[in-house]
C-alpha cells in the first residue's frame, strides 16, 4: 500500500462509501493513492491519454470521466479523482506490473506523462 495513504483522514470503510456516493461501488484495493493534483489528471487526458474520455463532473478536488483510456491497450473505463489536502484517492488508474512509473509520487506530472507515453516515444529519449 502507498505510503500516502496515512494522509488520507478516512478509513478504508469510509472512502469505499464516498466512492458509492458518486455512483461507483469499488473495493478498496481498486484504488491507488498519489501526490498527483487533480490538475495533473485533467491535462494528462489531453496530453498523454489515448482517449480523454467524457468529463461528468469536475470541482475543486473532484474529476470524473467517463469513457477514458489511459493507454491504448486499456479498455474504457471510469476514472474519479477525489483530492484530499496533499494526496488523491484514484479510481480507474492504469496500474500494471509492467509500469516502471509506478511507485514514483514524487514527480507527479512525470509519473502521469510517462507512465501512460506510449513505448515508442519513451524510446526516442534514449
Amino acid at each position: 500500500m502507498s505510503s500516502l495513504r496515512v494522509l488520507v483522514p478516512m478509513t478504508d470503510g469510509e472512502i469505499e462509501t464516498l466512492f458509492a456516493r458518486f455512483g461507483h461501488v469499488v473495493r478498496f484495493d481498486d484504488l491507488v493513492f498519489t501526490a498527483e493534483t487533480v490538475d495533473d489528471f485533467w491535462f494528462a487526458r489531453y496530453e498523454a491519454w489515448d482517449d480523454p474520455g467524457l468529463v461528468t463532473r469536475r470541482e475543486p478536488g473532484l474529476l470524473m470521466v467517463t469513457g477514458a483510456r489511459p493507454r491504448p491497450s486499456s479498455a474504457p473505463r471510469d476514472v474519479v479523482v477525489v483530492g484530499f489536502g496533499t494526496v488523491r484517492v484514484v479510481l480507474g488508474a492504469d496500474r500494471q506490473e509492467s509500469d516502471l512509473f509506478a511507485d514514483l509520487p514524487e514527480i507527479p506530472v512525470a509519473r502521469t506523462m510517462l507512465a501512460t507515453a506510449p513505448q515508442k516515444e519513451l524510446m526516442r529519449g534514449i
